[in-house]
């Protein structure tokens, strides 16, 4: 098998065999000696699994005589490393993908957070005996399942038209707004309203 690909490191061990990772994967050499190639170069040559002597394993080897160092064809060497380097993301790139991937999780937290307090209200009405339930166990079911449905439908646009009517509605004036609002001068004299300050 063919593999070309840019060296990123190299190791000679204690015998004297040099290995290359190459394209992510460590490939051990069957000649003595030096490495033939140093981390950065365009390297091509025949690789194949070489099994341990007993046979359970086998290591990804390079046959000897066939590693060639290429030249380094600047478009070629540039073009495998984009494709091996990990993509680097700027801080802007993250907070448009995590804006993009919370748009469409929210439908699905607002269901699921409807789903939730539809169980507990039907279960609140069934205990409180609001809801009449009947006799028959199949009719049970589907009469906990039709209202466990419809409270879901009813919490959910609920909370729906809620954030509708809260995103439209103008924004309440600051405090220091509200006080000189609260002052009302009549010809030449200040005279104090009273102002509901809870709403």
């Amino acid at each position: 098998m063919s593999i070309k690909g840019i060296v990123k490191e190299t190791s000679t061990n204690d015998w004297g065999f040099t290995s290359y990772v190459v394209s992510g994967h460590k490939y051990g050499s069957e000649v003595k000696g030096g490495p033939l190639a140093k981390a950065g170069d365009l390297v091509e040559f025949d690789g194949y699994d070489k099994p341990s002597k007993d046979g359970s394993r086998a290591f990804p080897t390079i046959r000897k005589g066939t590693l060639r160092v290429l030249p380094a064809e600047s478009a070629t060497v540039a073009d495998l490393a984009v494709k091996s380097a990990p993509m680097a993301v700027t801080k802007d790139v993250y907070w448009a993908n995590k804006e993009s991937t919370d748009k469409g999780k929210e439908p699905k937290i607002a269901y699921f957070a409807a789903l939730d307090r539809a169980i507990a209200a039907v279960s609140l009405y069934v205990a409180q005996g609001a809801v009449p339930i009947p006799t028959k166990a199949a009719d049970k079911l589907a009469a906990l399942q039709g209202a466990i449905d419809l409270e879901t439908s009813r919490f959910f646009h609920n909370s729906n038209n809620a954030l509708e009517v809260v995103s439209n509605e103008p924004q309440e004036a600051p405090v220091a707004a509200k006080v000189a609002k609260a002052k009302k001068v009549v010809g030449e004299e200040v005279v104090e309203e009273a102002t509901d300050w809870e709403s």
